[in-house]
């Protein structure tokens, strides 16, 4: 809601975890919603900046690093719970 009541250039994160738990809520962010208001995504870990894939999502490279966050944090909670 505050992205439609204040003026802002963008969103940064230290990390994609940090920002959505699900590549696809991601993506859909990435792609529809921040190109909508004009705002910038940037994750400071993974270096990614939507500036730098106007149109795009980042394809597979922001796939996999979604897909080995998920699975090392169920890996750390596995080893964990013994």
């Amino acid at each position: 809601m505050l992205v439609k009541c204040l003026p802002f250039w963008g969103i940064m994160v230290k990390d994609f975890s940090r920002f959505v738990r699900s590549a696809i809520a991601a993506g859909y962010f990435i792609e529809r919603v921040f190109p909508l208001y004009h705002a910038r995504f940037i994750s400071v870990s993974d270096h990614f900046d939507s500036a730098d894939y106007i149109g795009d999502t980042g394809g597979m490279e922001v796939a996999f690093k979604f897909l080995i966050n998920n699975n090392l944090t169920r890996t750390f909670h596995a080893a964990l719970t013994f």
